[in-house]
């Protein structure tokens, strides 16, 4: 018997009366496509037929189907004939092609409720969906297997509703499967398939190990907990993780990510010579105390937050940079901040949290970076429908943008008494809403409220959305990425790490620095940066150390530093501090401006310009404009050559060209030339004596376009 007669042999067995529209019908429907975004399920639908996206609206999908046009889409004297079988089973012209079979068990079901009366009695309401298996190790590729989904229903009922659930891999070149839930895995690796009936969705892991080398889990390196699950999932996969990077590359790699600028001569020198064996624990902790990881990572939450939006004025963009920079100096819980930003309000010359809310320019997109901000979910997915692969609705997007709507957002930020978010199904004021959670009522203060839910110990999103935030800074991608869009259809690569990173953030009070420095002493932070014969996949588990391209304004410090060009520094200008610092070696000539001109052409993204300060996720080198401007452009060739920065000043003392090239490796790349690369520069200088500047000039110049130069790896 096929999946699809079995099924409808379920139903047959009670009575042919008692089909629900809501949890027999409709899966057909979705099954079929009707009510995808591709077709009826549009926002403005097809043909002048609208679905709800998947079937996330049953009532307005009852009223489409059976009472709009006068009813003419059933016909209930000969329902074959009706427009909704007609259509799909290619009776009748169709754009949207066959559908369903006109003999099959589904196109029967849906005559049989038609003849029936076209009722919706809402006999029963989807609990939840099982999947079996859910997550399967596989020894090789290819190979097959069968899916089966059970639902379970309110009134105590179990179905298996293989034949009209929804599947489809997330990687189609790796995996195929058809509308029968059989599974075909191509590729080695960690794989999935997503599942959806109605509005369950469901997500089946498969791993197949990459070599056929057994791993031993007592044989990794393990440094503290968090080396626990990764490790656990390089044995599953079969990947040997690299070796530990050597001293030279964690100093630069963890200095760039806890103080964004890279170490000093002196630094790196005093570092290798240490021979402590708790060197690297005591340099973590002294960096996460310094006053530039306050900066540095005041710079980030910044970006995050919006910092610098175009919608706020220049008075308040730097009060709210002022009033962050003091409670990461603080060490303020995250869940205290985000509680003093979402409540915030007053005069935001003064007050610079509130600033928040006019880093907006209205209630809608502050509740999409509040909800990616502090509950990490892509929420404007539900502005138009509900989330397509998600659990949000209309109702708590409009709904949580209805709590900020009761703001004015002038330079006095301050609670009105009326809402202006209307909500687009009812064109009726949208009630505020905690999302997923509960209405407001009108008697309670909306903000704070909001506020409490989000940071209470047991909210399921806000601590997950932080560790996975804090990963990302520190290893470029997310245990869920993108960071912002935490679901079951976005599965993470580490649920386990992840689910533990958020228990042990909330334990520690939320407090960002103690994640921080769990995560860089892990042995998954400290691994050798991955190479050109490293899996693809090595960097997506943790087995190597990825290379991520430095941000616009952490790389245009990195050449003053390198070059002793650095005044003010990208970082502290974006911060406007009251008692700027002058940059190691700055020269007072070198005007400020220069640095913001190079930094604009790297990627920096200025608010004059309608973009927010930092929201470049790095530097854009396949960009021809930043090509040019590091190979060709004045801007860098001034850094090396001009007088005073730091080329012509040790040219200027006489220092024999051997040390000279050494320490060019030192100040651009944190480390000592190798032997070859030191024979090979010792070569050159000797053909030309007489060019030896030039050829030193032409070195720089070619360490500070390199992507070791551009990257932390």
């Amino acid at each position: 018997m096929s999946a699809a007669i079995f099924c409808y042999a379920l139903l047959s067995a009670g009575a042919a009366t008692e089909i629900d529209f809501d949890t027999d019908v409709l899966p057909i429907l979705s099954k079929a496509g009707c009510n995808s975004g591709a077709c009826h399920g549009a926002a403005a639908g097809r043909g002048g037929f609208n679905l709800s996206l998947f079937g996330g609206n049953p009532a307005a999908d009852y009223d489409a189907i059976v009472r709009e046009l006068e009813g003419r889409r059933i016909n209930r004297a000969d329902p074959s004939a009706s427009l909704i079988l007609a259509k799909p089973t290619g009776m009748l012209d169709h754009g949207g092609d066959v559908r369903l079979e006109d003999d099959g068990p589904q196109a029967k079901l849906i005559a049989d409720w038609i003849a029936a009366g076209a009722p919706r009695k809402q006999l029963r309401e989807l609990v939840s969906i099982e999947v079996s298996p859910a997550n399967l190790p596989l020894a090789h590729v290819p190979d097959d297997f069968q899916l089966q989904v059970t639902a379970r229903f309110s009134d105590g009922s179990e179905r298996n509703v293989t034949a009209t659930a929804i599947f489809w891999p997330a990687d189609e070149g790796s995996v195929k499967v058809d509308e029968r839930g059989r599974v075909e895995v191509l590729r080695a690796g960690r794989q999935h398939v997503l599942v959806r009936y109605l509005s369950q969705i469901r997500v089946v892991t498969i791993t197949v190990p990459l070599t056929d080398t057994p791993l031993g889990l007592t044989t990794l390196p393990r440094q503290n907990w968090i080396d626990d699950e990764i490790n656990q999932t390089l044995v599953e996969l079969g990947m040997a993780p690299l070796p530990r990077a050597g001293d030279a590359a964690l100093l630069r790699r963890v200095t760039l990510d806890l103080a964004g600028r890279l170490p000093t001569p002196e630094e790196l020198r005093a570092y290798l010579a240490d021979a402590r064996e708790d060197k690297y624990e005591r340099l973590v902790k002294r960096l996460i105390v310094s006053d530039d990881f306050a900066d540095y990572w005041t710079y980030l939450l910044g970006k995050r937050f919006g910092l610098g939006s175009p919608t706020c004025d220049v008075e308040g963009t730097r009060a709210f940079q002022k009033w962050l920079r003091v409670r990461i100096r603080r060490e303020t819980p995250l869940s205290v901040l985000a509680y003093e930003l979402i409540t915030a309000e007053g005069d935001a010359h003064q007050k610079g949290g509130a600033n928040y809310h006019r880093n907006r320019a209205d209630a809608g997109a502050e509740a999409s970076l509040v909800a990616a901000n502090f509950m990490g979910v892509q929420l404007a997915c539900a502005e138009c429908h509900n989330h397509p692969l998600d659990r949000w609705t209309q109702d708590d997007f409009h709904g949580l943008a209805a709590i900020f709507g009761y703001l004015e957002r002038g330079e006095v930020v301050r609670e009105k008494w009326t809402s202006s978010v209307i909500h687009p199904r009812t064109g009726e004021p949208a009630q505020a809403r905690l999302p997923g959670k509960r209405h407001l009522q009108w008697y309670e203060q909306k903000r704070e409220e909001l506020a409490f839910w989000l940071t209470e110990k047991d909210n399921p999103y806000f601590s997950r959305a932080q560790v996975n935030w804090i990963w990302k800074q520190l290893f470029g991608r997310g245990i869920v990425e993108p960071a912002d869009d935490l679901r079951d259809t976005n599965p993470a690569t580490h649920p386990a790490l992840l689910q533990e990173l958020a228990a042990d953030f909330l334990q520690n009070d939320c407090d960002m620095r103690t994640t921080i420095e769990q995560i860089v002493m892990s042995e998954a932070y400290c691994r050798g940066a991955s190479t050109p014969q490293s899996h693809p996949a090595a960097t997506t588990f943790y087995a190597a150390y990825p290379w991520r391209p430095l941000s616009p304004e952490v790389l245009t410090d990195a050449i003053g530093d390198a070059t002793d060009s650095r005044t003010l520094g990208q970082l502290r200008a974006i911060l406007e501090l009251d008692s700027p610092v002058v940059g190691r070696g700055g020269i007072p000539g070198m005007a400020q401006r220069a640095e913001d001109d190079l930094a604009s052409v790297l990627g920096r993204c200025r608010p004059q310009n309608g973009c927010q300060v930092g929201s470049t996720e790095g530097n854009q080198l396949d960009q021809l404009a930043t090509q040019l401007t590091l190979l060709s452009g004045r801007a860098l060739v001034d850094r090396i050559s001009a007088n005073g920065t730091w080329l012509p000043t040790v040219l200027e003392q006489k220092i024999e060209s051997g040390q000279i090239v050494a320490e060019m490796y030192v100040r651009a790349l944190s480390r000592e030339p190798t032997d070859g690369e030191a024979a090979h520069w010792e070569q050159e200088l000797k053909k030309v004596p007489s060019e030896q500047r030039a050829i030193l000039e032409d070195l720089f110049w070619s360490l500070l376009t390199s992507r070791e130069f551009a990257t932390n790896h």
